[in-house]
């Protein structure tokens, strides 16, 4: 899970989703890694607040423009879907992409 230098929630959430195995990382401004010319979150089309969740492969799976009122029923959920989409089935309607 990656998160802008306002997501410390979505890091917090990764962390207590105990049905995955999911690394956070914030990037800029104090971060935990370097955003050096400042382009990280609009190139990934989220604020300083959003999250994107990116498989070993690098493909963005799913996304959240801001930080959610609940970040981790919105991780949860979505992780839940992504792994319902792996085993064939699609459940997603509604949710954010």
């Amino acid at each position: 899970l990656l998160t802008g230098p306002d997501g410390s929630a979505w890091v917090d959430a990764a962390r207590s989703v105990t049905n995955a195995d999911v690394e956070a990382y914030r990037i800029g401004r104090g971060g935990d890694l370097a955003d050096v010319e400042g382009r990280w979150a609009a190139a990934h089309g989220v604020t300083d607040g959003g999250a994107v969740l990116v498989r070993p492969d690098g493909i963005v799976a799913w996304r959240s423009a801001e930080v959610a009122d609940d970040p981790a029923r919105a991780l949860a959920l979505a992780i839940t879907d992504l792994h319902a989409v792996g085993a064939g089935h699609r459940e997603t309607a509604g949710r954010p992409a």
